[in-house]
């Protein structure tokens, strides 16, 4: 479950949990409510990831994609 995604593409998990995802890992997005716009929508998109920390990973620049309202499940992507 996720806490935030900014325009940055740094994306937060909930308070208490951790990723587990490690840099190169690819993940899907799903259940996001915002961050569509009339041509792009981070629901079903694959992003290779960068971790920042246990709490955070970046997916790269999110700005095309519109605000994070809230909700949202990632999932690692083998």
């Amino acid at each position: 479950m996720l806490e935030d995604i900014s325009a940055d593409g740094v994306v937060t998990v909930l308070k208490g949990t951790r990723h587990n995802l490690q840099d190169g890992d690819m993940v899907i997005f799903k259940e996001v409510v915002g961050m569509e716009s009339s041509t792009k929508n981070i629901n079903g998109s694959l992003f290779n990831i960068k971790v920042i920390n246990p709490t955070q990973f970046s997916i790269g620049s999110c700005k095309d994609y519109g605000q994070y309202k809230r909700n949202g499940i990632c999932k690692m992507i083998k």
